[in-house]
């Protein structure tokens, strides 16, 4: 076990590659005395934030909510998600100017989790389809956070 420094928090930090873990306490009651290139097993997530096979995903949860048939699930969430100037303007756009969009809601219509959210929206923000000039200055796309809304409503529905 090699020393590497004293923390005082709670989180471990991460180098690269490199994980940190908690080695004890310092003596003086300072902060956490970490060591470096320990093997140890990262926590487990609880029993109820796993998704199981049999769970709802965001669609079906949505479709029910909400009333409507699993076909216009799309449409729907695309329409409350864009920017509103942007429900105004999809008239005018090209079917094909939203398809990053309506892929977008698609994969977001198959999460068991909220937990899972974030590395959709990532990828959407992220994608070189979407870094166009309408996209990027005039918000002519859906907006991650209402759709980020959308979701917590639906699946934490406390």
């Amino acid at each position: 076990m090699v020393r590497c420094g004293w923390v005082v928090g709670h989180k471990f930090p991460t180098v690269g590659h490199r994980s940190f873990a908690y080695a004890g306490r310092d003596p003086l009651g300072w902060g956490i005395l970490l060591s470096r290139d320990v093997k140890f097993p990262l926590p487990s997530a609880p029993v109820s934030s796993l998704p199981s096979k049999n769970a709802e995903t965001f669609a079906a949860r949505y479709c029910a909510a909400h009333g409507i048939a699993r076909a216009a699930y799309g449409n729907v969430v695309l329409r409350a998600a864009l920017y509103l100037h942007a429900r105004l303007l999809k008239l005018l756009l090209p079917r094909r100017g939203l398809a990053v969009d309506r892929d977008f809601v698609e994969s977001v219509g198959n999460l068991q989790r909220m937990e899972d959210f974030h590395d959709k929206a990532r990828d959407f923000l992220e994608d070189p389809n979407g870094q166009t000039w309408l996209r990027e200055v005039l918000h002519l796309r859906v907006s991650a956070r209402r759709l980020r809304r959308l979701v917590r409503e639906t699946l934490l529905p406390n």
